[in-house]
């Protein structure tokens, strides 16, 4: 969260992608907003997947079957 609102602030970039985070942790922004600025748990691995019924999951937490 501070390394984004820095970089904002210092007009470093226009926006800042949560793609692979959000994929493992959807409640992300929610959750900065509320107050937790722990870092997102997504360590950008590259192990997104996408699983027969079409969902996105991070193969870290939860395996294709168990997709919301």
């Amino acid at each position: 969260f501070e390394t984004a609102e820095r970089l904002l602030a210092e007009d470093v970039c226009d926006a800042v992608g949560l793609c692979r985070p959000m994929i493992r942790e959807p409640g992300l922004p929610a959750r900065w907003l509320g107050g937790d600025r722990e870092p997102a748990r997504c360590v950008s691995c590259g192990k997104c997947r996408q699983s027969p019924e079409r969902c996105n999951y991070c193969a870290l937490d939860v395996q294709p079957g168990e997709c919301p």
